[in-house]
């Protein structure tokens, strides 16, 4: 690399020697043709000279062919000496580099010195900066004869300009700048502090000029500051990150953490010194564990509910097997035949199957069905009602706010939530007890409800307390899990309260729960507040309505196509099956104009329901579509409802239930998707 040692002028002014030189030579070589020819001939002294310099050197003539290049210029370029010799400069660097040096050579040309800095491309592939002159060689009567060409390689003097300037502003900006506080002691003294420290302080720099470092700590803490500077000084090794209180101008403290190093000061030993205020850092901590363990609770519960929601489903496909057959065979048989009582069993126990696959529905997936505004007063009230009629020895308090808000809610989850709040309460009390029942409308702001995964606004909150035994730590944060039970063995399926955790989470709701061992329970529930009027339930009388028309049944699974069939069959409709969604679209596509109504289930292996669906709707967009499915309303089965789906019913289903869907999708009278979902 170049000398940098040596003086552009002094690289100049031999220069200027070599003019002379090679202007003595012109002569001599004049007869030699129409410019210089003394590359390759180093027999000179001042030839030598140009290849000990640490510069790039090249003489090229009037009409821009090089004459001469020194041995840096070849060497560096990675190309032979004398290959340039007699070659125009253009074609030698080629056309878009020489755009860049053009004016530079123009100017020589015209008899101007002229200075440029540029980045070049060695042959090597490395980048150079280098600084060029260019000065031109004027003969008699002032012609031009050509330019000398001095190029110096000053890559890495800039590259050191620039890291000192990057690293001085660096600087500047983390002490000046900087959020921390930072302060610079020499000595014991503090000479210099940043204006973030002296916020934070609460003092002025000047005042903090000057003054003992080891006074901005809190007594308690100042033996430790001024030891560990003073061994710092003597260059022992001490922990460079500590947390320490410091004591403001004011006299109150606050927590810190500070973080010290070596430095020069001045020409001078001093340490710099790093303070953060971590008040708030400490806070947030003990919040973000809070809400980490949250999380992990959430998580385990999510994974928990994916596998309860795929058993819930498969059981409930199992469930309408025997369900659907024992209805058919209810409807073959006397109620005085012996078997009447038993298949009236095996009813009974398929349902309480039903309701087991509900409940995990309700923990996996919420267990949305029929959504519509709700007034929680009166769901409160006639669910404790039906509960309290056998509950005698419970006093219920009920405090219920005026003018309460409405809420989008599935009136029967919610009935289902509700009745378990009050087992849960029944149970903890077994002498008996107080039960108290409240409602208040409540504004919920981002600060609380972000711990929760909701939204914030209008909520209504439901209370449920009892003067029960209580629970311990460990029970409290078990007690939403599924299959987790305090009851002994065969007294309960641990299923209650992680649906009601389900079917809360699933209405984008809040469920808190205080209890202290020997002091009773509370549970809050928060359910986001609905812009709409309650509307009034009406129940509907339960019975078998038969009907006419052709039916497509699309389901995978063989059992449930029999079943299905012959429950249909048995309403009076005349039954067309399809195994599997494909299936099913050639069949609707051959025989559209028969059919009625196609009750669609919603997971199958080779095409969905939601797909299925999409072509049959392709083919008659007046096509009129049940669908049928083992897990609740939500997710795949709202999205397809939104899309047009005329109604949805869930396995196991009884006769009841089937024949009234399918009467009212035939007469028109079912509710929009839209209400449903």
């Amino acid at each position: 690399m170049p000398d940098e040692g040596k003086t552009k002028k002094e690289l100049i002014s031999e220069i200027a020697r070599l003019r002379l030189r090679l202007a003595e030579l012109e002569a001599v070589k004049a007869k030699e043709g129409d410019g210089l020819n003394i590359t390759g001939r180093r027999s000179d002294g001042i030839l030598y000279l140009t290849d000990a310099l640490p510069v790039l050197i090249s003489y090229v003539d009037s009409r821009k062919r090089y004459l001469f290049n020194n041995r840096n210029y070849t060497e560096w370029f990675g190309i032979r000496e004398g290959d340039l010799y007699g070659i125009n400069i253009e074609a030698a660097i080629g056309p878009e580099p020489y755009k860049e040096i053009a004016p530079c050579v123009e100017d020589a040309l015209a008899g101007k010195n002229v200075t440029y800095e540029r980045q070049v491309i060695f042959r090597d592939g490395t980048h150079h900066h280098i600084s060029e002159t260019y000065l031109p060689h004027i003969g008699e009567g002032d012609k031009v004869l050509g330019f000398f060409y001095l190029g110096v390689d000053i890559t890495e003097r800039r590259f050191a300009e620039r890291a000192l300037i990057q690293s001085n502003e660096r600087y500047r900006t983390l002490v000046e700048e900087s959020f921390d506080g930072i302060f610079i002691q020499r000595g014991s003294r503090i000479v210099f502090a940043n204006k973030a420290f002296c916020e934070m302080m609460g003092y002025d720099e000047e005042e903090l000029k000057g003054m003992d470092h080891w006074l901005v700590y809190d007594p308690e803490y100042q033996e430790l500051t001024r030891d560990r500077a003073a061994a710092r000084m003597r260059g022992e090794h001490v922990q460079t990150n500590y947390e320490v209180k410091l004591r403001r101008k004011d006299g109150s403290n606050f927590d810190g953490e500070i973080r010290a190093r070596v430095i020069k000061v001045e020409g001078e030993t001093g340490i710099q010194v790093w303070v953060r205020d971590i008040t708030e850092r400490k806070k947030a901590e003990a919040e973000k564990a809070l809400l980490e363990e949250k999380l992990r609770h959430a998580q385990k519960l999510e994974a928990i509910g994916t596998l309860a929601g795929g058993i819930a489903h498969d059981f409930n496909n199992l469930l309408m097997v025997i369900l659907g057959n024992a209805s058919l065979l209810l409807m073959d048989t006397d109620p005085l035949d012996p078997s009447y009582e038993r298949l009236k069993a095996l009813e009974k126990a398929a349902n309480s199957g039903a309701d087991l696959t509900r409940q995990l529905l309700g923990f996996a997936r919420g267990g949305r069905y029929e959504i519509k505004p709700a007034d929680l007063n009166t769901l409160v009230r006639d669910t404790y009602a039906i509960f309290g009629r056998t509950r005698k020895q419970i006093r219920v308090h009920e405090n219920y706010a005026d003018d309460l808000w409405a809420v989008d809610l599935d009136r029967g989850q919610m009935e289902q939530v509700l009745l378990n709040l009050y087992l849960n309460a029944w149970q903890a009390m077994p002498e008996g007890g107080e039960l108290y029942l409240e409602t208040k409308n409540r504004v919920l702001d981002e600060g609380y409800v972000n711990l929760h995964g909701v939204r914030p606004g209008r909520y209504v909150q439901v209370v449920v307390t009892d003067t029960g035994v209580g629970m311990d730590e460990g029970t409290r944060q078990r007690i939403f899990e599924p299959f987790y039970t305090t009851r002994e063995m065969g007294r309960g399926t641990g299923l209650g309260l992680a649906m009601v955790y389900g079917v809360i989470k699933g209405h984008g709701g809040i469920i808190n729960v205080y209890s202290e061992k020997g002091k009773g329970t509370s549970f809050s529930i928060y359910l986001p507040a609905s812009g709409a009027r309650a509307i009034k339930e009406e129940k509907s009388k339960s019975c078998i309505v038969k009907g006419g028309g052709t039916l497509l049944l699309v389901d995978d699974e063989g059992m449930i196509l029999e079943v299905g069939a012959g429950m249909l069959k048995s309403l009076g409709y005349d039954i067309i099956t399809a195994e599997g969604g494909q299936k099913a679209v050639e069949v609707y596509r051959q025989m559209q104009e028969r059919i009625d109504l196609v009750i669609l289930d919603m997971i199958m292996p080779d095409m969905g329901g939601g797909e299925t669906f999409d072509r049959i709707k392709k083919i008659n967009p007046n096509a009129r579509v049940l669908l049928s499915s083992g897990y609740s309303i939500n997710g795949q089965a709202a999205a397809i409802l939104k899309r047009g789906c005329d109604g949805f019913i869930q396995k196991p289903f009884s006769m009841e239930e089937l024949s009234q869907k399918i009467r009212s999708l035939l007469a028109n009278t079912d509710p929009k998707p839209e209400e449903s979902v």
